[in-house]
């Protein structure tokens, strides 16, 4: 429409310069005249003088030559008297240059834009890689502002005296001499040496061959400890270690492991962004990995603003007896009697005491799955751990409902066709694997023994889940505390 009436005004225009040859644009009368206006008032101005801004300035070439602007006055009557001229073609200034030649003038005057446009331009990612980049730069910043504005290290608090207090002394002072800051385990066997776990070493306690393990040593030990459960395990009243007995047939404890406990204080802060908001948590990895411990200060951390419950099978989260150890903050502790009785005590957390957050130690069963489950459907976060990692949790029956379960479904030929084409299989395949459900937890931590300090995060779990049933890859967060640099790293890689 405004197109068309356009046309119809150069074409009215172009008739009246046929008809008078004198015919000039009205716009540009009015310029004309301001233009004769000005040469009266300033004769002798040596630079040309903007009428309407009443200052001088410099001759303009190129696309920077102030721009017209309409009057804004309808300037004949009639049907059309809400059309204002508007064409450029119509402005003297105009009338021998192209766009072209503007263009080219602007080229030559190295005009590309202002400086800062041209620089946020500059700025701005533009490929895959460099938008991961950019996040990655965003999750640091906040990590570093999450912990006052500068990198802070943890802390290791650990009472290993009243550790040394149950143990043979001349088994204490060899754990002394060893360094009791890297101990991961003691093992204890009738019949065989006494020795210890040390940065992936073993060192054993005694130097005298000869001497080995007896039925009073380890009856020595035991008197000192609270009952052992269910599971073979038992603990120090208000300490974090634990205990674990081996038997022989005749249900007597003929060995012992004693895994050392710590609390890590500031474990949490390299995902404290995550634990903003309120996304389930699942914390995934091998035996002596860590996950235990960075339970413990999630659970520090969320206890200071939210409801916390912590369903404590083994005492090994909050530390043995009545009362939990401080590292565990304002979080309240339900003790398991026996592992099959997690999930009961589990739905009873849920139903007699209205947690906010649930924090679990080794999902291992079905029946805790479900009862996982049923808390998330109420609206709790859930805090947990389990062992292996995410291809490897897929692959488990019984733990894969807390990553959505999967389930096969049959395609139809068109769609069947169409996947074989995505993927070049040669095979038509009708029987496709899919997540059945929602994931139970939103985001895992993926933990490597012997790297406490590099976490690997799935940040979207169901994403994950369905990539890894397409045979694609996924992104994963790989997170460092760095206490060289004192800073926190993140970056992506491909999981």
């Amino acid at each position: 429409q405004n197109s068309g009436n356009e046309n119809e005004i150069n074409e009215s225009q172009t008739k009246q310069v046929r008809k008078n040859p004198d015919f000039t644009p009205v716009d540009d009368i009015e310029m004309q005249d301001a233009d004769v206006a000005c040469e009266s008032e300033h004769p002798d101005a040596s630079e040309e003088y903007d009428c309407r801004s009443k200052t001088p300035q410099q001759q303009q070439t190129g696309s920077t030559v102030v721009p017209y602007s309409a009057s804004g006055t309808p300037k004949q009557e009639g049907p059309n008297n809400s059309i204002i001229l508007h064409s450029i073609t119509a402005m003297s200034r105009y009338d021998a240059k192209s766009f072209e030649e503007l263009r080219l003038e602007d080229y030559l005057n190295d005009n590309k834009g202002t400086k800062p446009f041209v620089e946020s331009v500059n700025r701005m990612p533009r490929t895959p890689k460099e938008i991961l980049q950019q996040e990655c730069r965003a999750i640091e910043e906040r990590l570093l502002r999450s912990s006052g504005g500068e990198f802070k290290e943890v802390v290791v608090h650990q009472d290993t005296d009243s550790l040394l207090d149950i143990l043979p002394a001349e088994w204490g002072e060899s754990l002394e001499e060893i360094g009791l800051d890297g101990i991961s385990d003691v093992s204890l066997d009738i019949g065989r040496r006494p020795y210890c776990w040390h940065s992936k070493r073993r060192y054993y306690l005694s130097s005298d061959k000869e001497y080995l393990v007896e039925h009073d040593d380890l009856k020595e030990i035991i008197l000192n400890l609270q009952e052992f459960g269910d599971d073979n395990r038992a603990g120090l009243d208000g300490q974090l270690h634990r205990i674990s007995a081996i038997r022989d047939n005749q249900e007597l404890i003929i060995g012992l492991t004693i895994r050392v406990g710590r609390h890590v204080e500031g474990n949490a802060a390299l995902i404290r962004d995550l634990l903003a908001d309120d996304r389930s948590i699942l914390l995934l990895g091998e035996p002596g990995s860590g996950k235990t411990t960075i339970v413990r200060d999630i659970a520090k951390e969320l206890s200071d603003r939210a409801n916390v419950f912590i369903v404590d099978t083994s005492n090994e989260i909050a530390g043995d007896g009545g009362v939990p150890h401080p590292c565990v903050g304002m979080s309240r502790r339900m003790m398991v009697p026996s592992l099959r009785d997690q999930a009961s005590v589990m739905v009873e957390c849920l139903q007699n005491h209205t947690p906010e957050v649930m924090v679990i130690d080794e999902i291992g069963r079905g029946r805790e799955v479900e009862a996982a489950q049923t808390s998330k459907n109420r609206g709790v976060r859930m805090i947990a751990s389990a062992h292996g990692d995410l291809r490897s949790l897929m692959k488990n029956r019984e733990l894969r409902g807390l990553i959505g379960g999967l389930a096969t479904t049959t395609v139809g030929d068109m769609e069947a066709r169409r996947q074989q084409k995505k993927t070049g299989g040669e095979v038509l395949q009708k029987q496709v694997t899919q997540r059945a459900a929602a994931p139970i937890f939103e985001t895992i931590i993926e933990l490597r023994r012997g790297r406490l300090n590099e976490w690997h995060i799935i940040p979207d779990v169901a994403t994950a889940v369905d990539a890894v049933l397409k045979g694609k890859t996924y992104d994963v967060q790989k997170r460092i505390r760095c206490n060289e640099s004192q800073r926190y790293l993140v970056d992506y890689i491909h999981g």
